[in-house]
């Protein structure tokens, strides 16, 4: 609302591009010190028509932001790029994150894979299960209270008419014939099998 107020539309979207922009290279630097830079630009490349699919602005940038952040934060913590005291930043970031977007969740499931790593590692296992017990009560901080929290586990009761981003892929696919929604689920497919493949190694 300041946004629009002080920039009009025009405010929004460079507001909403900035946002989607550094998403986007948290996620890319990530992938990069996973892997190589030839490995997250092929990745990039891939996964660009989805990302330039969603043009209108939408609030799940900020969901879109946080989980760059999120992973970004933990992933260098874990690699000791970055000091351990960075991880304590993420509970307040849940707290703007829950009354931001639904998505919050994502959050806390990121903050309990790498609690489950660091379990296995013996590295940071203490400070990884404060931290992800402080997001999740920061998650109940919201003006609906505890049923903010739930929100997300609620949303599908009684909408009394279909949203078509609440639809399944198939359903999508069938009723649209878009050749994105194909594209998704090829690499939805690809993603889940190398997944597999890289846990089993």
């Amino acid at each position: 609302y300041l946004i629009y107020q002080c920039g009009g539309f025009m405010g929004l979207s460079l507001f909403f591009i900035g946002c989607s922009v550094v998403a986007f290279i948290l996620f890319f630097r990530v992938a990069q010190q996973a892997a190589t830079f030839s490995y997250a630009f092929i990745c990039a490349v891939v996964v660009l028509p989805l990302l330039s699919y969603r043009q209108e602005i939408r609030p799940e940038v900020f969901s879109l932001l946080f989980c760059g952040i999120y992973l970004y934060i933990v992933f260098n913590v874990r690699a000791r790029r970055l000091p351990l005291w960075f991880l304590y930043i993420l509970p307040f970031l849940q707290l703007a994150w829950v009354n931001c977007h639904i998505f919050f969740p994502l959050g806390i499931f990121i903050l309990l894979l790498f609690t489950l790593d660091a379990f296995r590692t013996k590295q940071f296992f203490l400070e990884h299960c404060i931290i992800a017990a402080c997001a999740v009560g920061a998650s109940f901080i919201t003006p609906f209270g505890s049923a903010g929290f739930f929100a997300p586990f609620t949303i599908f009761r009684e909408y009394g008419y279909m949203i078509a981003e609440n639809q399944t892929l198939m359903f999508m696919l069938k009723r649209f014939h878009n050749p994105l929604y194909i594209y998704v689920g090829v690499l939805a497919a690809i993603a889940g099998i190398l997944f597999f493949c890289t846990t089993l190694a």
